[in-house]
């Protein structure tokens, strides 16, 4: 698949981040590198610990790299927890966990597609 078959598979609009950044072999590999970002992982590790801080902090850092690469869908699926850490202040695995739940199907749908992606 290319990368704007990437973009379809994922849902999201291949020609709003082309927009911003009007290079295809530049997307192409910022968006492989999506793959290797620990953002997610720490993002896991931190809510399993219930740590507010660095809850907050992965879960900015991956809405961002998610703004920047077009990645819409996960980018508001980590922004509803954001304001749920917001307003509670604190990290409850069970209720992160239905947040999760939501952004994890997200994220694996991406790197699916990113494992699709020709060389």
């Amino acid at each position: 698949m290319n990368i704007q078959e990437f973009y379809r598979f994922i849902n999201e609009d291949f020609n709003d981040f082309f927009s911003r950044l009007p290079n295809v072999s530049s997307i192409e590999k910022f968006v492989r590198q999506f793959e290797i970002d620990q953002s997610y992982s720490k993002l896991l590790s931190s809510v399993q610990d219930e740590n507010v801080q660095n809850t907050f902090a992965a879960l900015l850092t991956l809405k961002g790299i998610a703004l920047n690469l077009g990645f819409r869908h996960l980018s508001d699926s980590l922004d509803s927890m954001l304001v749920h850490l917001r307003k509670t202040g604190i990290v409850d695995r069970e209720q992160c966990a239905q947040f999760l739940q939501e952004i994890s199907i997200i994220y694996n749908n991406i790197i699916d597609g990113i494992h699709q992606l020709e060389l």
